[in-house]
């Protein structure tokens, strides 16, 4: 009779422990929370799904499930899958689109991980340390992969489908198994983003835009940087200069080779001197930015960036020609210029195109047009904002001609 009691008591005991393991759909339900196949979900009465928040650290496959308990599961926490050395494989749901930052960090043994269209940021740190992962498809919904992204990940080949992705600094850094990356088109590209991947040896773009942003810095120390740094060449991919980080001495660019010149092009740059731009269709925002540039011709071109010439210490003289517009925000918080000379076919300055450069004295306009110019808008109380040592404005303009009535700045 005791025996029997006992083994009563045992399986009550086996019975409640089961149940505490596996609660019911309604109790789980009740308390927020449910349970499945090692994964934990808690239920978000606001937006009326599941969000993925932990995982069993024993799991070596795991399928993201669409629906749980009759709720899609569109969103995960971070640091779900982190410090699980055994995981092998994942495979997403069709509703995620974030993958949290730290959710697969330090996850080592990660070989495959199956992404659909629906997957659109990879966010910092989520892949850290996965140095089994060799190969993975990059969706067409992916359009931005945060810094650190896949810090020292094992992949080999990166292939991305999507024409306008977004990739910041660091996000691929020190992944020193790589070994080629294809590029639809690219949005930006941070500093180092591809740092230190250095059996990096092929890099390729199908189209490329004077508006991407490429960091001059972002594939240092690759094989495929060091090719052009030994020979200190520009880098140029379909007829777009997208680095020129490494030319030294006078620069002369010519538009029958080079239609286009990104973002942040010669950012940093300390061995550049002279530079003489000819025909370039579009140049990108602060393509000259902190480099060691002493003087600027510009000739021809549709596109000027902003912020051009951005703390170029050495720079002291411009010349403009070939450009009927200059852009706001074009000549701004150049330390050193002295002397800007704009060319006849320049007819149209923008706001604020010309401000904050502190010795500034010379100005010279070579057009006998009516200047389209409005520097009183705004309310701006000078005509040259930021510019206190200007005293010599010359124009080229004869006696008889009529003052433009919309010029203000000539009356």
């Amino acid at each position: 009779m005791k025996k029997l009691k006992t083994l009563m008591i045992m399986l009550v005991v086996i019975i409640t422990a089961l149940r505490f393991g596996n609660i019911s759909k309604a109790a789980e339900n009740d308390q927020g929370r449910y349970c499945e196949n090692g994964l934990y979900y808690e239920y978000n009465q606001s937006t009326d799904d599941y969000i993925l928040v932990d995982a069993d650290p024993q799991l070596e496959a795991v399928i993201i499930p669409d629906t749980v308990a009759g709720k899609h599961v569109e969103r995960m926490g971070y640091s779900v899958f982190q410090d699980n050395t055994r995981l092998k494989k994942v495979m997403f749901n069709k509703y995620i689109s974030v993958i949290k930052t730290n959710t697969f960090a330090n996850c080592t043994a990660l070989e495959d991980v199956v992404l659909l269209d629906n997957i659109n940021v990879v966010e910092e740190y989520a892949f850290l340390n996965c140095t089994s992962l060799k190969k993975m498809t990059f969706a067409d919904g992916i359009y931005c992969i945060e810094k650190c992204a896949f810090y020292n990940a094992g992949l080999e080949k990166i292939q991305f489908a999507n024409d306008y992705i977004s990739i910041e600094s660091n996000a691929f850094l020190k992944c020193k198994n790589l070994k080629s990356v294809a590029f639809i088109g690219v949005s930006e590209i941070g500093s180092k983003a591809f740092g230190d991947c250095t059996v990096l040896g092929k890099v390729t773009f199908k189209k490329v835009s004077s508006e991407a942003r490429i960091a001059s810095d972002a594939f240092e120390n690759t094989k495929w940087v060091k090719a052009y740094q030994r020979k200190h060449k520009a880098i140029v991919t379909k007829g777009v200069l997208i680095n020129g980080y490494y030319m030294k001495g006078n620069v002369t660019l010519n538009g029958k080779k080079i239609h286009g010149i990104t973002a942040l092009a010669f950012a940093g740059n300390q061995k550049i001197k002279k530079v003489k731009l000819k025909d370039i269709e579009a140049i990108g925002e602060k393509a000259f930015v902190r480099s060691s540039v002493t003087e600027v011709s510009l000739i021809g071109g549709e596109i000027l960036g902003h912020n051009l010439f951005n703390n170029c210490r050495r720079l002291r003289k411009i010349s403009v020609s070939g450009i009927k517009t200059i852009p706001e925000n074009t000549f701004v918080s150049i330390p050193a210029l002295k002397k800007l000379i704009l060319g006849k076919e320049v007819t149209k300055i923008e706001s604020d195109a010309i401000t904050n450069c502190e010795k500034l004295h010379t100005l010279r306009f070579k057009t006998r047009k009516a200047m389209d110019w409005h520097p009183y808008e705004y309310g701006n109380k000078d005509v040259f904002k930021g510019c206190p040592k200007i005293k010599h404005v010359y124009m080229n303009r004869p006696k008889w001609e009529r003052k433009n009535p919309s010029a203000d700045w000539l009356a």
